[in-house]
């Protein structure tokens, strides 16, 4: 029996980007602003920006504006909705990867 090949799940091609592997690793430590990540990964500002609006968009990363001057936005992880995304990937290259809870 054949089966069609499917392309790998969206969230799985976002992971593979080294930079974007790397803003993750570096926001599973804490939240950080656009500047600071820039700083902590040595990329160029607007480069950093396209890859977090990346992992936004995928629901990965959210964005809140900071409380102590309204200006600026830090950026955090989103464990729960990684995990789920994460999962389903997984899930969809074979069904004895799904996780049994």
């Amino acid at each position: 029996m054949q089966t069609m090949e499917q392309p790998a799940p969206s969230v799985l091609k976002l992971l593979a980007h080294d930079l974007r592997w790397t803003l993750l690793q570096r926001l599973t430590q804490s939240d950080y602003r656009v500047a600071e990540l820039v700083a902590q990964v040595k990329q160029l500002l607007n480069l950093v920006s396209y890859h977090l609006r990346q992992l936004r968009q995928a629901g990965l990363v959210r964005e809140r504006r900071s409380t102590a001057d309204e200006c600026s936005f830090h950026y955090s992880l989103d464990l729960e909705h990684l995990h789920m995304l994460y999962l389903k990937a997984s899930s969809s290259l074979h069904p004895s990867l799904v996780l049994q809870l």
